[in-house]
């Protein structure tokens, strides 16, 4: 009886151990909390996907001016409350929306591979993968995806002025994206050689199989 009782306490420590990491966590990367469908309703599938999309373009756009004044890129979590204070203006509104784009996540993330990728990109879910520079990875190899995916996206940035509706066109709401082996096997090796690169421990297995 004394061991199983032990044992009942080890597994609590190590949930509590477990919640401790991940708050460690959340405050290291300022990752936002998890929402409860009490406090606001959900976007709508459509909606929350649509906010992804413009989410990803004013990304790429801040990417372009750091990188333009060498500051170092923003992460998603700052990206998402910086294109919700564009939108919404006022401190009130805009954490409201922010909690309910939260909410949306956790509530389509099973639904939609978009919304569970994104999710995890604000560190709404799965946490303990969690890396600013795997974030930057991801995009890298998305932004790489789709220029090759649609050549006539790859522009000098400079050249963009207000027009960065990228992914807009690239991830439309509803449809799934039709890319070949080839180009990820070339978009994937593009991010690699980044500087968020990670070697060669990228891999994404044999194409020819």
């Amino acid at each position: 009886p004394a061991a199983r009782y032990g044992e009942e306490a080890r597994e609590r420590t190590d949930e509590e151990e477990e919640g401790e990491e991940e708050d460690k966590r959340r405050k290291k990367y300022g990752l936002f909390d998890v929402v409860s469908e009490l406090m606001f309703d959900p976007f709508t599938l459509e909606q929350t996907l649509e906010i992804i999309q413009a989410v990803f373009d004013f990304k790429a756009e801040s990417d372009f001016a750091n990188e333009e004044l060498q500051r170092p890129r923003i992460n998603m979590v700052k990206c998402v409350r910086s294109y919700m204070t564009k939108v919404h203006i006022h401190h009130a509104e805009t954490e409201k929306q922010i909690k309910r784009f939260c909410l949306s996540l956790t509530h389509f993330a099973d639904q939609h591979p978009r919304v569970r990728v994104m999710s995890v990109l604000c560190g709404v879910t799965d946490t303990a993968h969690y890396t600013e520079r795997s974030v930057c990875f991801l995009l890298i190899f998305l932004q790489a995806l789709l220029f090759l995916h649609d050549p006539s996206q790859d522009v000098d940035p400079a050249d963009r002025g207000d027009n960065w509706d990228m992914y807009s066109k690239f991830l439309p709401p509803g449809e799934a994206v039709q890319c070949s082996k080839a180009h990820i096997s070339e978009a994937l090796d593009e991010a690699k050689a980044s500087g968020f690169g990670f070697g060669d421990s990228g891999s994404m297995g044999d194409f020819d199989g």
